[in-house]
């Protein structure tokens, strides 16, 4: 739930953090004793401008870090590297002479990192101090799975500042919670002077839920609805905005649009085309054991669906006997498949077969983290089964992804481990940062391919 509180803080951190860049780059000038000239003011209102966006893909100003001090610390020094890194760039490309010294640059980057920490940390206290000397009383109408849910969310958010008193229901037996009969809420709001009201009710209590409203008017309690959207499972992050004061329900947002789309392609481009030459010496010894240890084709070309449902070419090594892309495929299995070459199963083991696909991310069909493709069959299949599988198409398909490094992989023998790997897909689409597919791509070398702690074969 976003409001005022959590828009005024996110302001405030927002202006000390172009706050830092812009001291940052005026102590680096008096300290060096370099006159003030116009291209630093343009420097420094660059710098400024790429605070929001680049500190908001991070994930910098997340209410989920509140109280963890290391993961806030980390994505706060990623958001600071990627700015100096596209100043520099920028500097140079343009040849702007924007440090004379190495030694000044050093200074710069140094200081506008202790100061956005010193601030973050000035910041963070603040906060705290102000939510411990003015907390709010809330109350919770309601006693089912969505009024603990929400009672446990409460609990571990706003730095603390709620003082959950307890719930009212119907059912005064039904959890220990419970401090009251619903039809005592309103009288208790008044006698305790209560500050917040959650009103976690069926979604078909709605005649219930119009009563209650319309006795708390004669209150000042702040009064809250929370739709029972737990009943579906993939509605547990919807989120609420407006659009010309009509206020609109996001369901199944997709994080992964617009200007962020094109920055996840930029990413795609620069890490693909970087591994391609890394790994191509690698490439090319696998292709002569392919071609030497049995007959058929180096390359294994599959159709799956892409992007939106369309049909893409995906290109991997050829690790079995047969290539199958007909009406009826079937999946690998875990022990005993003699489809599989002596090759293939080393090239499946550590995931090497997957390695022709950066090309297909380099053509733009694939990204490098994404929902795994599956075979056309198998989409028209499972798409009947799982309710909301095609949204993972909202997204271009990825080499690894957010299910695959939490060990949802392999043969999917059971309709419940698709499930799952849906699950995960859609929380990666609804919940996507680029420090979360850099943290993706980490995982899958650590985890998945060092470690060898995967389900693949």
């Amino acid at each position: 739930m976003v409001d005022r509180l959590e828009i005024t803080r996110y302001n405030i951190l927002k202006s000390l953090d172009m706050l830092s860049f812009f001291l940052a780059l005026l102590i680096t000038l008096i300290v060096y004793h370099h006159p003030f000239q116009t291209v630093y003011l343009a420097i420094a209102c660059m710098q400024m401008l790429m605070v929001a966006p680049v500190f908001s893909l991070c994930g910098t100003y997340s209410t989920d870090l509140i109280g963890r001090i290391l993961p806030r610390v980390v994505r706060l020094v990623l958001g600071w590297a990627i700015i100096f890194t596209l100043t520099l760039a920028v500097t140079f490309f343009w040849s702007i002479d924007a440090m004379p010294t190495e030694d000044s640059w050093f200074f710069w980057a140094l200081s506008s990192l202790f100061l956005l920490l010193a601030f973050r940390a000035l910041a963070f206290w603040t906060f705290t101090f102000y939510h411990k000397k003015h907390k709010k009383t809330a109350i919770i109408a309601g006693a089912g799975e969505l009024a603990l849910k929400l009672m446990a969310a409460l609990e571990k958010s706003h730095y603390n500042s709620l003082q959950l008193l307890g719930m009212f229901d119907d059912d005064t037996s039904r959890s220990s919670n419970v401090i009251g009969h619903i039809d005592e809420l309103p009288g208790f709001v008044c006698k305790h002077a209560v500050d917040e009201v959650y009103i976690a009710l069926p979604m078909q209590a709605e005649e219930r839920v119009r009563e209650l409203v319309y006795q708390l008017q004669n209150t000042t309690a702040s009064v809250y609805f929370v739709p029972d959207l737990f009943m579906f499972d993939v509605f547990s992050n919807a989120s609420a905005f407006q659009c010309c004061d009509i206020n609109i329900l996001a369901l199944n947002k997709n994080r992964i649009d617009r200007g962020f789309e094109i920055l996840k392609r930029v990413e795609d481009i620069l890490l693909s085309g970087f591994i391609l030459i890394l790994i191509s010496p690698l490439m090319l010894i696998i292709g002569l054991l392919i071609k030497a240890g049995s007959p058929g084709p180096v390359f294994f070309r599959q159709y799956r669906y892409g992007l939106k449902g369309e049909k893409i070419l995906v290109w991997k090594f050829r690790s079995m006997y047969v290539c199958e892309d007909d009406e009826v495929v079937t999946q690998a299995r875990q022990n005993g498949d003699s489809r599989i070459t002596p090759l293939g199963k080393i090239l499946r083991r550590y995931s090497l077969d997957e390695l022709p696909q950066f090309f297909n991310v380099l053509q733009g069909s694939m990204s490098i983290v994404g929902p795994r493709p599956h075979a056309v069959i198998h989409n028209e299949e499972y798409r009947k089964l799982i309710w909301g599988y095609m949204w993972r198409h909202r997204v271009k398909p990825g080499i690894t992804g957010w299910a695959q490094i939490n060990g949802w992989r392999g043969e999917t023998d059971e309709l419940y481990k698709m499930g799952k790997r849906v699950e995960y897909d859609l929380w990666y689409i609804q919940n996507w940062t680029l420090l979360l597919d850099l943290k993706i791509i980490w995982l899958t070398i650590t985890r998945e391919i060092i470690s060898r702690s995967n389900n693949a074969y």
